[in-house]
């Protein structure tokens, strides 16, 4: 649910930062980030939605699904895109077969996923995000997760 909620923030700041700056928003381009952050408050409510239903199902056995498997990534891109500059997924073919253990996926689901987040976050200006996950060279049993952007990091202190 952060995910969503942070691209509500970044959306409504960067209005904030046309409006402020004198630049004239044109209505197409106005009812575009309204439509963005519309779509990513649906979303976050989705998210809490699912997550109360789930909390009100006592009745109802725990489930033994990861909370994110390696398919679940491409949703995880689309949603983002959704809202924020276009995110590509890069998913090595030698995994799509391959058995993971639901610990090893849901790890890689939160990676990308709070990765997503801090460039919403922190990349001024991104214009691409792009997500690889990939069997790592040289090592068959062991995974690597890259997300890129090519954004400008913010500085938050004196360095």
């Amino acid at each position: 649910m952060a995910h969503h909620v942070t691209a509500i923030v970044a959306q409504t700041k960067a209005a904030r930062f046309t409006a402020a700056a004198g630049h004239a928003q044109s209505p197409e381009g106005l009812d575009r980030m309204l439509d963005r952050i519309e779509r990513a408050g649906s979303q976050a409510l989705g998210s809490m939605r699912a997550m109360v239903s789930n909390l009100r199902a006592t009745a109802a056995p725990a489930t033994t699904r990861p909370t994110g498997d390696l398919g679940g990534l491409e949703d995880l891109t689309q949603e983002f895109s959704a809202v924020g500059p276009p995110a590509t997924l890069t998913l090595d073919p030698r995994l799509a077969d391959r058995p993971l253990p639901p610990e090893i996926t849901t790890t890689v689901h939160h990676m990308v996923q709070e990765s997503l987040t801090n460039v919403r976050k922190h990349a001024t200006g991104a214009g691409r995000v792009e997500v690889r996950v990939g069997v790592r060279p040289g090592a068959p049993d062991r995974l690597e997760v890259a997300v890129t952007d090519d954004g400008r990091g913010r500085r938050t202190g004196r360095w």
